[in-house]
């Protein structure tokens, strides 16, 4: 593990807040009492790589969250969302509450887009952002088996699985509840290359909203 005592930024109020935790609870559930999380959160004890690790779990967070400088981060833009595990809506602009580590930004052939619905479960759910990256005609062989949301020929913009590749921008698709797509004209071509989901314990609540 790196060495993470030398901290340039103290986090910890800020994730244990957006958690919804306050400090007695935390300080519950490191069996410590809640004047020393205080003092960690204020930079009045040292806040060492085994305390990050110790309330990271805690907090079920990633490490980075508890110590990363906030300029190493940064909040991703949606540029759209998909209904039903097929249509892809425009949207303008829309920041999510999501934010990734710099040096994933995403580049100038990639967009975000949230999902509107749990048509993908239960492999991605309501709220999750997915990211696809575009590509040339050349490249689309490659893709084959991969989940990819493409813009046809009549305009349609579609979250579909690349079947067979015929060349001059002409593919077989298939979306996720099994409609299919016969050489169809594509006019842009993009594949699923990340993706920020939920937390589990958001999926059960959805889950348990949908029983």
């Amino acid at each position: 593990m790196a060495e993470m005592t030398e901290i340039s930024s103290n986090r910890l109020a800020e994730v244990r807040k957006a958690k919804g935790v306050t400090q007695q609870e935390l300080a519950e559930r490191l069996g410590v009492h809640f004047v020393t999380i205080s003092k960690l959160e204020r930079g009045k004890m040292q806040l060492t790589a085994d305390w990050i690790q110790r309330l990271a779990d805690a907090l079920e967070v990633q490490v980075y969250e508890i110590f990363a400088p906030p300029m190493w981060r940064e909040r991703i833009t949606l540029n759209g969302h998909i209904k039903g595990g097929l249509v892809f809506q425009p949207l303008r602009g829309t920041q999510s509450r999501y934010t990734i580590d710099m040096e994933d930004a995403e580049d100038e052939a990639s967009f975000w887009v949230a999902l509107s619905d749990n048509a993908l479960a239960p492999f991605f759910f309501q709220g999750d952002a997915l990211r696809f990256t575009g590509y040339v005609e050349k490249e689309f062989g490659r893709f084959q088996g991969r989940l990819g949301c493409m813009t046809l020929d009549d305009g349609r913009t579609i979250l579909a699985i690349v079947d067979t590749y015929h060349g001059n921008n002409c593919l077989d698709l298939r979306s996720i509840n099994g409609q299919i797509f016969e050489r169809v004209q594509v006019e842009t071509f993009t594949i699923l290359t990340g993706a920020k989901i939920l937390e589990p314990s958001h999926v059960q609540r959805i889950l348990a909203d949908k029983a």
